[in-house]
């Protein structure tokens, strides 16, 4: 398994996680109007902007209550900026690792109480990426076929990471409980998970 995904996943069942610092993309009162329809924008058309927003729709939904969605979204920003990361490195690299430590130590916390659902919704967001349109834009530098063939091994080695998680005696339900319980996480369905998935949404 790829080390920074385990490490991102432990957090579901690691100690509380405090209250998420400023490398989230929270914002303040005034700006909610703006963030709401730069969340909307990018959901109606994935394809316009770099996937590293994506992380906006995860922490606008998540600011909004439906928590649910906000996994689904964060997963796919996972799956989508790993071929970024992978070519870019450097600061790419540094701000995804603030965005998984915050908003994602938030979200994992919360979507692995019910560690059934959990996996569900992650497979479901794995497969779902796989159908949405790319980017136009990618890194200066790289041709679109070797673009096209970083992304599809990065699909690949993401899910394949998932999966060998998943299969991980350290993730089965009972240890992962055992541990959530041990850390004083809760455990059980969803806590006010907010609205379903849309149908579109696979």
């Amino acid at each position: 398994m790829n080390p920074a995904i385990f490490a991102s996943l432990t957090l579901a069942f690691a100690v509380p996680a405090p209250a998420p610092a400023s490398a989230t993309v929270t914002v303040a009162a005034g700006n909610r109007a703006g963030s709401e329809a730069s969340a909307l924008a990018i959901m109606a058309d994935p394809a316009s902007v770099n996937p590293m927003a994506f992380s906006q729709v995860a922490q606008y939904l998540w600011d909004r209550g439906d928590r649910r969605q906000a996994a689904f979204w964060y997963y796919l920003w996972q799956a989508r900026t790993r071929p970024w990361v992978s070519v870019q490195g450097g600061s790419t690299a540094q701000a995804r690792g603030a965005i998984s430590a915050t908003l994602g130590r938030t979200i994992n916390e919360w979507v692995a109480s019910d560690p059934d659902s959990w996996m569900a919704l992650s497979r479901r967001a794995i497969a779902y990426e796989r159908t949405m349109p790319l980017s136009s834009a990618r890194p200066r530098g790289v041709t679109e076929a070797a673009w096209l063939e970083t992304v599809e091994r990065e699909r690949s080695r993401y899910a394949a990471s998932f999966e060998a998680m998943s299969a991980n005696p350290r993730f089965s339900r009972t240890s992962l409980e055992e541990s959530r319980r041990s850390n004083g996480l809760y455990v059980g369905p969803w806590s006010d998970p907010g609205a379903d998935l849309p149908d579109a949404w696979q």
